[in-house]
C-alpha cells in the first residue's frame, strides 16, 4: 500500500496539477482582495460544477480506450517482431545454405526507423518501401524449397507488423478526439477556474481565521480536480508522444531489438 502511494505521487500528473492548483490559491489570497468576491455558492453554480465533472467523463472515456489499445499494441509489436525473427531462423535451420544476413540488415533498418518515427516524429521513405526490402529473402526462400506453409506463415506475420506500424502511427499523429473537443475543455477549465477566485463561501459578513482557511481548502480541491482531470486528457490521448505527461508509453525496446537483430539475429526479453 505505501509503495502504491509512493508512486501515485511521483506521477508528473499530480505534481503539476497540485502545483497549479497551489499557485492558484497564492493568487486568489495575495492578489484578490475580498470585495472582489462576488460569486456566491448557489445551487446554480454547484450544478454547474458537477455538470463539468460529467462533461470530462465523456472526454476521457476515448481517450483512455485509446491507451489501453496502444498499450496492448505495443505487446502485440513486441510479439510479431519475435515470430518474424523465430520465422526466419528456422528458415536458416531447413536450408543451411540461405544466408539470413541482408535479411537482418534490412529488418534492423526498419526497426530503427519505426521507432524513430514513433518516437521523434522522423520521417523519411514509408515503411511499405522499406518492407519491400524482405522480398529478396522471401524469394531466396521459395527457391531454396522452403515449405509453402512456413512462407505463407512469416507473409502474414509481415502483415501483421505492417497493419500493427499502421495503427500505433495512426494514434501518433491523429489525436483522439477532435480540435473543437479539446478547446471545450480548454474553455470550461479556464471559466471553472477563473470563477473560483472570484468564489465567496464566507457564511458570515466578518472573515475570520477559520473562514479563510476553509475557503483556502475549497479552492485548493477544486482548482487541483479541474486541472487534474484536464491534465489527464491532454496525457492519455496521445500516449505514444513523449513530451506527454504520464501517458507515454515507452517504446524503446525497437531500438534495442533492431540492434540486437542487426548482431544476431536474436531478441532478448524486452518489456
Amino acid at each position: 500500500m505505501i509503495s502504491q502511494i509512493l508512486r501515485f505521487f511521483r506521477k508528473q500528473v499530480f505534481i503539476t496539477a497540485f502545483l497549479i492548483a497551489g499557485i492558484l490559491l497564492g493568487i486568489k489570497i495575495v492578489l484578490i482582495p475580498d470585495h472582489l468576491e462576488f460569486i456566491e455558492p448557489i445551487s446554480i453554480y454547484t450544478a454547474l460544477l458537477s455538470s463539468v465533472i460529467f462533461i470530462y467523463g465523456f472526454m476521457i472515456a476515448p481517450a483512455v480506450a485509446e491507451y489501453k489499445e496502444s498499450e496492448r499494441l505495443r505487446v502485440e509489436l513486441k510479439s510479431t517482431i519475435e515470430n518474424i525473427i523465430l520465422d526466419v531462423d528456422y528458415f536458416t535451420i531447413l536450408k543451411k545454405e540461405l544466408d539470413p544476413r541482408t535479411f537482418r540488415k534490412i529488418f534492423s533498418a526498419l526497426l530503427s526507423y519505426v521507432f524513430g518515427r514513433i518516437a521523434d516524429d522522423t520521417r523519411g521513405k514509408s515503411v511499405n518501401d522499406l518492407m519491400k526490402g524482405t522480398n529478396d529473402f522471401l524469394y531466396d526462400a521459395e527457391t531454396k524449397w522452403i515449405p509453402a506453409n512456413h512462407i505463407i506463415k512469416l507473409k502474414q506475420e509481415f502483415s501483421s507488423f505492417r497493419k500493427i506500424i499502421g495503427r500505433i502511427l495512426q494514434i501518433r499523429d491523429h489525436d483522439s478526439l477532435p480540435i473543437v473537443v479539446h478547446n471545450l475543455r480548454i474553455f470550461i477549465t479556464v471559466f471553472i477556474i477563473g470563477t473560483l477566485m472570484f468564489l465567496n463561501i464566507g457564511n458570515t459578513t466578518q472573515e475570520t481565521l477559520v473562514g479563510e482557511i476553509k475557503e483556502g481548502i475549497v479552492i485548493f480541491i477544486l482548482s487541483f480536480i479541474y486541472t487534474y482531470l484536464s491534465l489527464i486528457i491532454s496525457s492519455l490521448e496521445n500516449p505514444f508522444d513523449k513530451r506527454n505527461f504520464t501517458g507515454y508509453i515507452d517504446m524503446t525496446f525497437l531500438k534495442k531489438y533492431a540492434e540486437e537483430v542487426k548482431q544476431n539475429g536474436q531478441t532478448g526479453d524486452i518489456i
